[in-house]
């Protein structure tokens, strides 16, 4: 699949906290998931996270099978991005 195959999905952090000192810290949070590659029983997803936390940047790999009918997540790989590790 080529990157001009690549679906993209804008998701927006809704009530990822729920608590008003908590809110603060996902205000900045965007999240993209970029289907890389589909076919009839098996998805791989990249999920690119910025500002979790209020300073973490992280991205996801997902394996999803079609299991019985419905999408089931069965790996996952992460990457905190460097630039965003406390020392």
């Amino acid at each position: 699949m080529n990157e001009s195959s690549v679906c993209r999905f804008e998701v927006s952090p809704g009530r990822l906290a729920s608590l008003p000192e908590a809110s603060a810290l996902y205000k900045e949070f965007k999240t993209r998931i970029d289907v890389l590659e589909l076919e009839e029983t098996l998805a791989v997803l990249r999920v690119l996270e910025e500002g979790w936390g209020g300073s973490i940047d992280f991205t996801d790999v997902l394996l999803l099978l079609k299991i019985d009918g419905q999408w089931k997540c069965v790996a996952k790989a992460y990457n905190q991005n460097s630039n965003t590790i406390s020392k």
